[in-house]
């Protein structure tokens, strides 16, 4: 059973049919429309790069610690004194402990004493020795005697070297009381108080560990695919194979006691600020790094605290030796050390690093903004603007609608416009400052979309901001 149309519904259902038909008419009023509103998306751009570019291997690596020493007890005896601070530097040969050193004293004074005994002990031997051997040639006394004196005279004098032996080795155990450091370097948390007897049961005690930190190794690894490669188009590989690098602890002053390393600097801003014009001797052997028909290797080192790409290579230092002789069974990589200078201690054993060693450049490449890159399923692509006349409808500049023409079509003209367009492009390597090179679709010179590509549309107009 059907329900009869209320007064209110009749109502809004005419006035809906009103408003219909009155939009009809209006439509041919006048053979004009309100023009289109069309939103015209703001875009940055840039231009296409084509420069030389530094291409890198880049990869993980771990600081390693240059030496480590662990300091031990090597005589028993009670720990009197303790010299150093602990977690700060010490120099070679610092003082670190001290045992108790008067029994050695004690032992040192008797083997002394024993040595004075034997001495004399030779001297009558050796008097005994000249009597005898007078009386035997003139036959008075029996050869067995004389022989007898021959033989006290060879054992006064062993007897002497004997002495002198325990003579050094008390020295050496009176020295061994006197605990110093075998390297310069960082110490740890002292593993011993005052007081403790330490050597027990002839066992050494381990007092404190001792590490040099500057410089510092660098340990990394690449895969055998990239040492082929690298194997005949870059130099460090084949310089590396044949031990042409030069460690960095070969250049330390080896009269200076903290052994401060000079001629290369850590910082890489440091190597930068240098300049080919600047050809003093001093400043040549500063400048070896950047020249690239050195033997040294160059590498350069980051925290690892943020991704790779936006890692700041800080670090620049020399790589030494492949450290491993064959490429790893299950990994497949092959291990490389390098050295950098550490100084300021701001590289710590096993932090983990990003390492980049430059391996070739690109004399020509073409460089695009990462970002401006976009992808269609296996397709990289650009948006590139060029310069394009449009059809647009022409608008009455008083009424500001949309003229229309006798066949009740828009009157179209044509306007110059920024328009984007689809670029498809094929990819090489990123590099430096979020640039990425492209090996094919670009030349260099294009103006293509760095930021608003999502607003974009192929084939749309753009407005090109600052």
């Amino acid at each position: 059973m059907s329900k009869k149309p209320t007064e209110k519904t009749v109502v809004v259902a005419l006035g809906m049919l009103i408003l219909f038909l009155g939009s009809l008419s209006g439509c041919g009023k006048g053979g004009a429309g309100k023009a289109p509103m069309v939103i015209v998306p703001d875009v940055i751009v840039d231009t296409v790069q084509k420069k030389e570019v530094q291409l890198y291997l880049t990869t993980d690596g771990k600081a390693v610690k240059y030496e480590n020493v662990e300091v031990v007890a090597r005589v028993p005896g009670y720990l009197e004194k303790i010299f150093f601070e602990p977690g700060k530097i010490v120099d070679k040969d610092a003082r670190l402990f001290l045992i108790e050193q008067d029994a050695y004293r004690i032992a040192l004074d008797a083997a002394k004493a024993d040595l004075e005994v034997s001495q004399a002990r030779e001297t009558l031997a050796h008097a005994n020795l000249e009597r005898s051997k007078d009386l035997f040639d003139k036959g008075t006394i029996p050869k067995e005697e004389y022989e007898t004196n021959v033989s006290e005279y060879k054992i006064a004098q062993a007897n002497i070297e004997r002495s002198k032996a325990a003579v050094e080795q008390a020295e050496l155990n009176l020295r061994y009381t006197d605990i110093r450091s075998p390297i310069g370097g960082k110490t740890t948390e002292r593993k011993v108080d005052v007081g403790n007897y330490v050597g027990q049961g002839g066992a050494p005690t381990l007092l404190v560990t001792v590490t040099r930190m500057d410089p510092i190794f660098v340990d990394f690894s690449i895969s055998d695919s990239e040492f082929n490669r690298y194997n005949n188009s870059s130099n460090f590989i084949r310089g590396l194979k044949i031990g042409r690098s030069t460690p960095i602890a070969d250049r330390y002053d080896s009269d200076s006691s903290h052994q401060v390393f000079t001629p290369v600097s850590a910082k890489k801003a440091d190597y930068e600020s240098k300049t080919a014009a600047d050809t003093s001797v001093e400043n040549q052997e500063q400048l070896v790094l950047k020249d690239e028909s050195s033997t040294e290797f160059p590498f350069e080192v980051a925290y690892m605290g943020i991704g790779k790409d936006r890692a700041k290579f800080e670090y620049q230092g020399r790589l030494t030796a492949i450290i491993d002789n064959e490429v790893g069974v299950n990994s497949g990589r092959i291990s490389i050390r390098g050295e950098v200078s550490n100084p300021e201690m701001s590289l710590f054993p096993n932090q983990a690093l990003f390492v980049r060693i430059p391996v070739e450049k690109v004399p020509e490449a073409v460089l695009v903004h990462e970002e401006a890159i976009m992808t269609d399923l296996d397709t990289k692509y650009v948006l590139l603007v060029v310069d394009e006349a449009v059809d647009e409808p022409v608008i009455d500049p008083v009424t500001k609608q949309v003229v229309f023409g006798p066949d009740k079509k828009p009157v179209m003209e044509k306007i110059p416009a920024k328009v984007a367009k689809r670029k498809t492009v094929k990819l090489g390597q990123k590099v430096e400052g979020g640039m990425q090179i492209v090996t094919e679709g670009l030349s260099g010179g294009e103006t293509y979309i760095v930021q608003g590509t999502q607003k974009a549309r192929v084939d749309g107009k753009v407005n090109i901001v600052e």
